[in-house]
């Protein structure tokens, strides 16, 4: 889930009459981070002054060790810090970017709350549905429109770029009263080149019950359950998914769809059947702790990193 999507509408809160614009991208040293920045830097070169955040610099001079000289300057910051905090350091950037997930089990955007204070611009990568709720709320949008600050939560590919497809293929069918039903279904083979954070996000969300819509109504399932077969087309072929609690049936529900089902799989097989044990074995309570989930993303993660240069790392996503 890359950043690299949103520079589709990152455009949208550039305007001609800025000067140098001054970025912050908080979680920099991170997986999804450290590709924005590299993206920003390739992009948009001299003209944007970049700065990175995040909880250890070394973490990030190693990160420039293996990817190659950046033009970043660091800033020590936890994105999850006081208020006071954030707010030094926020009024001094036109732009915020925040990757510093997982946003699963929050339900304070206290970064995006910060930023719109001093009405700046903001894109984060927010892939969870009850956050994104609050994101949306009267309170912020209410916040936004007297500092004139702007926001774009939930970019990346899947959310993002997955939602940006889906309006497509909406009006591709001739609007919303044309369509019964919609399902989301995605694949990753192996981690998909997924980080430490994506990692224990997916673990949280597997503690999670599922929300589908049906005729407009909330329903719940269970997760990891109803599994069945997608075809993903040329280089991915027909692969197993299970329902999973993901961003795209809101998204999808906000668009105006009535029926919505997620689904997620990966591969090899084997975690697929990993995740279906995680969902039923253990406590709901357990998965859903960010500490316990957190450690054991970090005791996975190298036998991860060894299955993808076995399987490859794949992304594929069918509506």
């Amino acid at each position: 889930m890359q950043l690299g999507s949103s520079f589709l509408i990152l455009s949208l809160l550039f305007s001609d009459g800025d000067a140098k614009m001054k970025i912050l991208v908080v979680g920099g040293s991170g997986r999804v981070g450290g590709s924005a920045v590299r993206s920003l830097f390739r992009r948009y070169g001299e003209t944007v002054s970049l700065s990175v955040a995040g909880r250890n610099a070394e973490n990030w001079m190693s990160y420039k060790r293996r990817k190659g000289p950046i033009p970043a300057d660091f800033i020590d910051l936890d994105s999850k810090c006081v208020s006071e905090k954030l707010d030094e350091v926020v009024r001094r950037f036109d732009l915020i970017i925040n990757t510093a997930g997982p946003f699963q089990q929050s339900l304070d955007p206290l970064l995006l709350r910060v930023a719109m204070s001093h009405g700046k611009k903001y894109i984060d990568v927010c892939d969870d549905i009850k956050l994104s709720r609050v994101c949306r709320g009267p309170d912020l949008q209410s916040l936004a429109a007297r500092t004139g600050g702007t926001a774009i939560i939930s970019t990346g590919i899947w959310p993002g770029a997955s939602s940006l497809l889906s309006q497509e293929l909406i009006q591709r069918c001739g609007g919303i009263d044309m369509i019964e039903e919609s399902s989301y279904s995605f694949f990753t083979a192996g981690s998909g080149g997924a980080g430490l954070t994506i990692l224990t996000a997916t673990f949280l969300i597997i503690g999670e019950n599922v929300l589908v819509y049906r005729n407009g109504k909330e329903t719940y399932f269970k997760s990891a359950t109803d599994t069945k077969e997608v075809d993903f087309g040329k280089g991915i072929g027909v692969r197993e998914v299970s329902r999973l609690n993901l961003i795209e049936c809101e998204s999808g529900y906000i668009s105006g769809l009535k029926t919505i089902d997620t689904y997620f799989g990966t591969a090899p097989k084997v975690w697929n059947d990993l995740f279906r044990c995680m969902a039923n074995l253990i406590p709901q309570k357990i998965l859903q702790d960010s500490k316990t989930m957190s450690r054991l993303a970090d005791i996975s993660l190298p036998l991860v990193r060894l299955v993808d240069k076995l399987v490859g790392a794949k992304n594929g996503s069918r509506t």
